[in-house]
């Protein structure tokens, strides 16, 4: 298979964290696939995917500073251009673009797949935003979500009929890079720490949403 991944940027978030682990295994796998990026400000895995063998496109600062209308223009032209069996968008707003490009492309866009990676977000606190959100979900032929919280919250949102095709896909790791890992020392951590201190790890962003509450 030929798969076009489209995301924002490929800054340090989790989203980018995961393309960038996942897309030179699916190569190494036989695939085929190559990443569609809106800019490139501080794009922290974009020498790592290219190191890894993986095309990365940018869209031209011209055409990006130009909106929303020539973004997706210069992203259906490419789609049209180059023979895609499936397009896998992330991210707002990229996962609005695509949905229009199917909308205009009709039978000729490639399979379109979208992944949910949020149990929430700006637009669903705006009432009016629901019937446009079913009509950009209704778009997608597959909508996986990370976990089975951001699914049922998604599902609640969009309150679909077609809900064989919201899946729940969990996020990976490789494996490998973590069987012959060796745990710290506390005192390499933190110099001045005592064996009564108690120490917390936390994986992921300081935000609300992650619960730190609960501990």
């Amino acid at each position: 298979m030929k798969i076009l991944f489209v995301n924002n940027g490929l800054a340090g978030g989790g989203v980018e964290k995961l393309l960038n682990d996942m897309l030179p295994l699916i190569n190494e796998s036989g695939n085929y696939c190559e990443l569609l990026i809106l800019f490139d400000d501080d794009a922290k895995y974009l020498e790592s995917l290219r190191n890894n063998g993986v095309k990365v496109q940018i869209v031209p600062k011209k055409i990006y500073n130009k909106g929303h209308f020539q973004r997706i223009l210069y992203i259906m032209n490419y789609i049209k251009n180059n023979d895609f069996d499936i397009v896998h968008a992330n991210e707002f707003p990229l996962i609005y673009y695509c949905s229009i490009i199917k909308t205009i492309l009709g039978k000729k866009m490639p399979k379109l797949v979208m992944t949910e990676h949020n149990t929430d977000n700006r637009r669903r606190h705006i009432k009016l935003s629901r019937p446009l959100e079913k009509l950009i979900y209704r778009n997608y032929d597959k909508v996986t979500s990370i976990s089975d919280k951001v699914q049922e919250v998604l599902l609640d949102w969009l309150r679909p009929n077609d809900r064989d095709k919201y899946v729940v896909v969990y996020n990976g790791i490789a494996a490998e890079n973590f069987r012959n890992s060796k745990p710290y020392e506390r005192s390499d951590l933190v110099p001045e720490i005592s064996e009564k201190d108690k120490l917390l790890c936390v994986i992921g962003s300081l935000t609300e949403q992650k619960n730190y509450f609960l501990c």
